[in-house]
């Protein structure tokens, strides 16, 4: 069992996709024929999965959780393209991690909304501040909101920004400045047509 964890966090560390487990278990009992632990590793993409989705994952988060509880963070989130009716929302957070003595990024959780107004402000502000909730992690721990730069995220009014700073006043919030850098260039392209 500890090689097949091993293996798994290994696959995860490394981005290795699940349907490669599935070759592992032949391969190590041909390559170790005198070795008992891969005789015995018996650990395709299923068990893969289940290792890491409902061992391995929800260890890491309420590791993760009990850190943004007692500690400032960033909360990172960039939706999947809109098709209409649903969208991804994976939520993403910046935190000291005291372990390391260093700033980690990790994974939160994914929201996905669904629906004609999947893409609004309010729908994807309502799962966010869900997240939190569900955990227990309080906003006055976030110091920062990073999005891109689209009005729905960083808009004065009726935006996720706007939203999040009812909740707590001193969050900074960042767009992305590589959109910054692309609308600018678009831009100066444009002027150079015009002129030409």
């Amino acid at each position: 069992m500890r090689a097949e964890v091993k293996v798994a966090v290994s696959m995860v560390e490394h981005n290795v996709p699940f349907a490669v487990a599935d070759h592992f278990s032949p391969l190590l009992k041909e390559c170790f024929k005198d070795s008992p632990t891969a005789q015995n590793y018996k650990c395709a993409r299923t068990k893969t999965m289940c290792i890491i989705n409902e061992a391995v994952a929800p260890h890491f988060r309420k590791e993760l959780v009990m850190k943004m509880r007692t500690n400032p963070f960033t909360l990172i989130t960039d939706g999947s393209n809109d098709t209409g009716r649903e969208k991804m929302n994976p939520l993403t957070v910046r935190v000291y991690d005291s372990d390391t003595s260093k700033v980690v990024h990790r994974f939160l959780d994914m929201r996905p909304t669904c629906g004609p107004r999947c893409g609004t402000a309010e729908v994807i502000y309502q799962k966010m501040d869900e997240a939190l909730q569900k955990n227990a992690i309080p906003w006055r721990n976030c110091v920062s909101l990073s999005v891109d730069n689209a009005p729905v995220n960083t808009g004065a009014r009726n935006s996720i920004a706007s939203r999040i700073l009812k909740e707590h006043g001193n969050i900074y919030i960042h767009g992305c400045p590589c959109h910054i850098l692309h609308n600018t260039a678009k831009q100066a392209g444009l002027g150079f047509l015009e002129v030409s």
